[in-house]
């Protein structure tokens, strides 16, 4: 495999970063943006309890910045016309609704210059994840935001369409889908938007995830 250099349409390629995967809450802001604390309320805690939690539903939101680097192999599939596969791997920083401060981990797969759908987290990520303690993930998952405690939310990855703005600005919105997760969102489901912005010369961005969160 190698790192593609962010040049002609390498470039338009990070318009479909996920995030994994994760907007600040200033989406105004062009640049990096500065992750900032949820209120303390909004950091309550989910039961441990699997009684306490069947049956209802939360409201789920993270708040990150992100780092994605593009990398290529060569295809090998005469179906698709393209010498090369663009996937869009990357990490984020953040904090989140019953977590606090966690790290996300994502995977995307190019589809056009515009558009990008959800590839398995652990292509890039298996090992790393391993440590945390989070093993057998299915393939279908292209995102996990994990905290320091080893509970983790899954995320699978629709469609994200992205829309450039200028040379350093490019915001995109995408769907995805709660498939699981480990330790207090064990058995979750849900959906969600992802909404965000990102620096296509560098691959920096920020994003915010806002889901219901059901068990």
């Amino acid at each position: 495999m190698k790192k593609i250099h962010l040049t002609g349409k390498l470039m338009a390629f990070l318009c479909l970063i996920f995030i994994a995967s994760s907007c600040m809450s200033g989406l105004e802001e062009a640049e990096e943006v500065q992750v900032t604390e949820l209120p303390e309320e909004e950091i309550s805690e989910i039961p441990e309890s699997e009684n306490l939690r069947k049956g209802r539903t939360f409201k789920y939101m993270e708040v990150f910045s992100n780092q994605i680097t593009p990398i290529s192999f060569p295809n090998e599939n005469p179906e698709i016309p393209v010498n090369e596969i663009t996937f869009l791997p990357g990490t984020g920083k953040g904090v989140a609704r019953f977590m606090g401060r966690a790290t996300s981990y994502i995977n995307q797969l190019a589809t056009s210059e515009t558009t990008s759908i959800g590839a398995p987290v652990t292509q890039f990520y298996g090992e790393e994840l391993a440590k945390l303690g989070l093993k057998k993930i299915p393939d279908e998952v292209s995102s996990v935001t994990v905290d320091r405690r080893g509970n983790a939310i899954f995320f699978k990855s629709l469609e994200n369409i992205a829309t450039p703005i200028n040379e350093t600005l490019t915001i995109f919105v995408a769907e995805v889908e709660i498939v699981g997760g480990t330790g207090r969102f064990r058995g979750a489901s849900g959906e969600g938007i992802v909404e965000g912005r990102f620096n296509p010369t560098n691959g920096k961005g920020s994003s915010v995830v806002k889901a219901s969160l059901r068990f």
